[in-house]
């Protein structure tokens, strides 16, 4: 019930505060409340179910007259129709963002293992070399972080609360998220565990007395490190795809 009432909220969040708008507001809730319960109760899923109300019952300028509100006062905000191909896109494109901006957390972790190899060699034009390394990795990060925001230009209403999903892109985000939990999950303990366990190559290395192992050891934690925090981020960001559809789109 919460989402249909999220719905009607942005319908008429640019109508006047009146008592025929606030009586029309409830009107219209106790129908498409209703309406709601009655497909529930005919077996249909809750995504279905909204979908199917909010596509039925569609904009409030068209059902204006029905509802007895003046045609000048239905200036409600246009909200955009997600279609299943929208959500198709939207959910693979803020997967490609979960990667680039992964990508870049990765390797500004990484760049900071660099000069320690430069260092183990004891020699100057090496240092300078891997010093040198670390700044193009660290602008290849910055790259990243930029381009991470363009995927989703075109996609804003989603992000701002502007939009309504039809049954199909409901019923697919659903599908995306039964689907991908267990995976997103599984990735988030091993991004976890990786952090955990990345001090033992170092724990190891302080029984070696070789220079190199050492520095191996120590930079082994930067890298295990950096490959569990890439993993816990893309799942972070890459399951906002089928929520924000989900939250933002009824």
């Amino acid at each position: 019930m919460e989402t249909i009432r999220n719905y009607l909220n942005n319908i008429f969040s640019n109508m006047p505060d009146t008592p025929e708008v606030v009586r029309a507001k409830t009107d219209l809730l106790n129908m498409m409340e209703d309406k709601y319960n009655q497909l529930i109760a005919e077996g249909l899923s809750e995504n279905e179910a909204i979908g199917t109300v909010i596509a039925e019952f569609g904009s409030l300028e068209e059902i204006s007259e029905m509802l007895g509100i003046p045609l000048d006062q239905t200036k409600a905000v246009k909200l955009k129709e997600i279609t299943l191909e929208d959500a198709k896109e939207y959910i693979r494109l803020n997967r490609q963002r979960a990667v680039m901006v992964a990508l870049g957390v990765f390797l500004c972790i990484v760049s900071s293992a660099i000069p320690g190899f430069g260092e183990a060699t004891n020699s100057i034009l090496v240092e300078a070399v891997t010093m040198a390394a670390m700044f193009v990795v660290v602008a290849i990060a910055v790259g990243c972080f930029i381009m991470s925001g363009n995927p989703l230009k075109g996609y804003e209403d989603i992000s701002k609360n502007k939009c309504v999903a039809g049954p199909e892109a409901l019923g697919y985000a659903a599908e995306e998220e039964k689907e991908k939990s267990t995976r997103y999950c599984a990735l988030l303990a091993i991004g976890v565990m990786l952090c955990v366990i990345s001090v033992i190559p170092a724990c190891i290395s302080d029984f070696a007395s070789n220079e190199w192992m050492e520095t191996i050891g120590a930079m082994s934690v930067l890298i295990f490190t950096a490959i569990g925090v890439f993993f816990i981020v893309y799942q972070a960001l890459a399951k906002k795809g089928w929520k924000k559809i989900q939250r933002n789109c009824r």
